[in-house]
């Protein structure tokens, strides 16, 4: 496999998990432009830039069960979208992980409870007391 196909695969995969477009990729490898990423112009650092977001996608990929790519720039934790996270370069795996974990969560159905089920649960809470 040459250089160009792995680049391609890596940034396939970070694209797809994240739900980053490749201006966005781009930007956040601190490329000029999207052909230098097609054309594999990298220094050493932004190679290494795209080795550790690539890690970190398959991390996530395999710790979160949902997909959390609709939710690149919609959902805020602690303050921020996942896009202004990724775009920390210093960003602690771990971290991400939690903060892919919370958006998890904020994209799990609320469950429904019917009308039969609250009347039982008021029942059972005023004869509780």
């Amino acid at each position: 496999m040459n250089k160009l196909t792995h680049i391609a695969g890596k940034t396939y995969k970070i694209r797809q998990v994240f739900g980053l477009n490749l201006m966005q990729l781009t930007q956040i490898l601190g490329l000029g432009n999207v052909a230098v990423l097609h054309r594999n112009i990298m220094s050493e650092e932004q190679y290494s830039k795209l080795n550790k977001m690539y890690r970190n996608a398959l991390l996530v990929e395999k710790v979160v069960n949902a997909d959390i790519s609709p939710f690149l720039k919609s959902k805020f934790v602690n303050g921020k979208t996942l896009l202004t996270h990724l775009r920390d370069v210093n960003i602690d795996i771990y971290f991400l992980v939690w903060i892919c974990k919370q958006l998890e969560q904020q994209c799990m159905p609320t469950p429904v409870i019917s009308k039969s089920q609250q009347h039982q649960t008021v029942r059972l809470h005023s004869t509780q007391s």
